[in-house]
């Protein structure tokens, strides 16, 4: 795979040792972040699932999604 890059930044990365190991280290723990917060989120929806299922009042607004909120 191949990932394309702005020339400035490809400079600087071929400046670090082992630049190759950094950015796929770089990549790694960012997809990990990405799926660690995923899984917190999933969980956090699951606990409030009930809540939401069972009082109307904290949906009452969702008939507004969508509209333009004008401050």
């Amino acid at each position: 795979m191949q990932i394309a890059i702005n020339d400035d930044l490809g400079r600087r990365l071929k400046k670090l040792p082992n630049h190759d190991k950094f950015v796929n280290r770089v990549l790694e723990n960012a997809l990990e972040t990405r799926k660690t917060r995923e899984i917190s989120l999933k969980d956090a929806a699951l606990e409030l699932f009930d809540d939401y299922k069972n009082n109307k009042k904290l949906t009452e607004f969702t008939v507004l999604d969508g509209e333009d909120f004008n401050v």
